[in-house]
């Protein structure tokens, strides 16, 4: 089973005081996000199952409807 997962802004542990320093930019960050949050680890698991074993070869892009841009 071959996929590439190409994730958007997925806050891991660690992660958060990085990637959104303050509540501003993560206020702004949702904003422009259709779903209102920014992903997390849990947002992935289904792609490494069986469950999505029909899904090979693909690049799956997790951008939860956001354009990946900022």
């Amino acid at each position: 089973m071959v996929k590439c997962i190409a994730p958007w802004l997925i806050l891991a542990e660690g992660s958060e005081e990085v990637l959104v320093p303050t509540p501003t930019i993560k206020k702004e960050l949702e904003r422009n996000i259709p779903v209102g949050r920014l992903g997390m680890p849990e947002d992935l698991l289904y792609l490494g199952t069986e469950a999505s074993s029909y899904a090979t070869g693909e690049t799956i892009k997790v951008l939860g409807e956001g354009t990946g841009r900022i």
